[in-house]
């Protein structure tokens, strides 16, 4: 009989899958398999709110972020929220800048486009909506800046320089015309906008003074784009990888000239493409007003109805449970944690179209550290260590439950045996992960619903 408890022992720790090499034991440091007796308990009640969230970081240097978001959306959950977009250009050492200063080659230009290949990972609400897109110049020098925050909103020249109407497709393919042969060729699926041509001789002048990136600078500080949708109802997304990324060829700003060949005094057709750099960033706008989201914020008691979680700048849900439930798990007697994870159910919120808006398709976990920064929970950190991989021992993705309801489930098996060592209720941050590559949101069951309020699942052994 002792043989086969101490088997079965060994088994329920592989299968539950612990999060770190430590149990916490509880009255005792021992574990004596005679008595071992493994429970199960998730009727602990949850309580906590959610929280606006200033700004998030969106850029780093030198780091080549990629996917940043451009659109709107507005309904009555999650209210108003849009994003502009921020971005630069660099010399293309690979070929030589066309020689602009040298009037014996009498450079004209004939157009100049801007191009970014579409990145599908943050196309969100409405496929068939309606974009209008401006360029326009940014007039301050941000170089200097090493990181940038979503709340920043750069300067810029109140003249649009380049737009276009178009509805986005990151599925189809673009046939683009050889400026220098006339012959098609095809491409990924990419936004074009075409500077115009007041913008296009003003640089034609100016390209004479360029000579390196330090002087392109002086002529072109950056670019911000931006789109209204009619319906308010879309985001689409750009990768805007810079000039190491696999989008070279797609993304930067292309010069189509014509000048003169000094070898027979004929006038040829040529071209040139700055690349896209890697400082780029946007401008997230939330707007709460007349919201679900905004009478939660002011009356946290409507969280018992509803809890939300929303990407880019949007809000977060925090969730606790009382340090007293969780001593006293095992009635008064000795326990010590084998798994626990934190179980969210995503609601029917009646005003939240699901379908047009997906819900956040992986959630993290986050703590404050000692030095009261907001940091992933040490079972995040624990899976990607191990895994490589944040969701391969932590969780966080939706799973459907044979019930018909998905779910999110998050292991916090470190984040509860923390709480009960230092005498502190057990309290989580969740929020969107990838928070600035898409703008998704999602409505969870809040904490008084009689069937689907958050739960904490507890796997221990009772002493």
């Amino acid at each position: 009989m002792r043989s086969i408890k101490q088997f079965c022992f060994f088994l329920i720790i592989i299968v539950l899958g612990v999060s770190c090499d430590n149990e916490t034991t509880i009255g005792t440091d021992v574990v004596n398999d005679e008595y071992l007796n493994i429970k199960f308990k998730n009727d602990f009640i949850p309580f906590g709110n959610i929280q606006e969230v200033d700004s998030v970081l969106n850029y780093v240097y030198p780091i080549d972020y990629r996917t940043e978001l451009l659109g709107e959306i507005e309904n009555p959950v999650f209210g108003y929220s849009s994003s502009k977009v921020f971005s630069t250009i660099t010399l293309n050492t690979a070929t030589s800048f066309p020689k602009f200063d040298e009037s014996i080659f009498d450079i004209k230009i004939d157009s100049m486009v801007l191009t970014f290949a579409y990145d599908t990972l943050g196309f969100y609400g409405n496929e068939d909506a309606v974009h209008h897109i401006t360029l326009k110049k940014i007039t301050e020098d941000w170089y200097d800046r090493d990181t940038l925050y979503s709340n920043l909103d750069l300067a810029t020249d109140p003249m649009i320089i380049g737009e276009t109407n178009l509805i986005p497709n990151p599925n189809d393919s673009v046939w683009i015309n050889l400026h220098t042969i006339d012959s098609l060729v095809k491409q990924k699926p990419q936004l074009r906008i075409k500077l115009n041509d007041a913008y296009v001789n003003e640089l034609g002048e100016k390209f004479k003074l360029v000579k390196n990136d330090t002087t392109l600078r002086e002529v072109i500080q950056g670019f911000a784009i931006e789109s209204t949708v009619d319906s308010k109802d879309s985001f689409i997304a750009l990768d805007m990888g810079g000039s190491a990324n696999s989008v070279v060829g797609v993304n930067g700003l292309k010069i189509y000239f014509n000048q003169i060949d000094t070898s027979n005094n004929e006038r040829v057709k040529s071209y040139y493409s700055f690349l896209i750099s890697n400082r780029k960033g946007a401008n997230y706008i939330t707007n709460y007003s007349s919201s679900e989201v905004g009478q939660a914020l002011g009356d946290s008691t409507l969280c018992n109805d509803y809890l939300y979680i929303q990407s880019m700048s949007g809000v977060r849900s925090r969730i606790n449970f009382d340090h007293s439930s969780l001593v006293n798990m095992a009635s008064g007697k000795e326990f010590t944690i084998n798994y626990a994870e934190l179980e969210l159910s995503i609601a029917e919120d009646a005003n939240q179209n699901t379908t047009l808006y997906e819900p956040i398709s992986f959630i993290t976990s986050s703590v404050y550290n000692d030095s009261g920064v907001l940091v992933l929970s040490s079972d995040m950190i624990y899976s990607y260590n191990k895994y490589n991989n944040y969701s391969a021992g932590y969780g966080g993705t939706i799973k459907k439950l044979d019930t018909g309801i998905s779910v999110y489930k998050c292991n916090v098996t470190d984040l509860l045996k923390s709480a009960i060592e230092n005498d502190k209720d057990f309290e989580v941050f969740l929020d969107a992960g990838s928070k600035t590559q898409n703008p998704r949101q999602t409505v969870l069951y809040g904490f008084e619903n009689p069937l689907y309020a958050p739960k904490l699942n507890v796997t221990f052994t009772e002493l």
